[in-house]
């Protein structure tokens, strides 16, 4: 499990690196150098070899489950929050995979997270915010900036 956790650690910092630097589009979580840069080494690096397989096994059998996407009503610590958490962590490793091993389930379970996400809050609180993030989503625009 801690190879997995470095793996993570390591595909974070080299996502913070990108975002230093300025984004390169089309760029889910890493830059098109860093694919480039990682893609090459797949096979050839024991620990990252493991830790990306232990990352693909949960997230298949993840894949294979319904989506548990509460609504949020708790704050820190309450169960919706860390299902929450626990959907993001998810969602950013396939946007990942994805990007590595081009495997479309993993495009997929973000598309669909996403969309049940939109859809699980109420239509009195958020129908401006819901409707925009689920129209970048689907169209292929940066769906990650801030409205305001």
């Amino acid at each position: 499990m801690k190879t997995g956790k470095y793996t993570l650690l390591i595909l974070m910092l080299l996502s913070m690196a990108v975002t230093a630097n300025g984004r390169e589009h089309p760029c889910l979580i890493l830059t098109r150098n860093a694919v480039e840069t990682i893609a090459p080494e797949l096979g050839k690096v024991p620990l990252l070899d493991s830790s990306l397989l232990a990352i693909r096994q949960k997230l298949n059998r993840i894949i294979d489950e319904p989506l548990d996407i509460p609504f949020p009503k708790d704050a820190g610590g309450g169960y919706t929050h860390e299902q929450h958490k626990q959907n993001y962590t998810s969602m950013y490793q396939a946007g990942v995979l994805y990007q590595l091993y081009k495997d479309d389930r993993y495009a997929e379970y973000v598309k669909k997270c996403f969309w049940n996400m939109q859809h699980s809050i109420p239509d009195s609180l958020c129908t401006r915010y819901r409707s925009r993030v689920t129209e970048d989503v689907f169209s292929g625009r940066d769906s990650m900036r801030v409205y305001g």
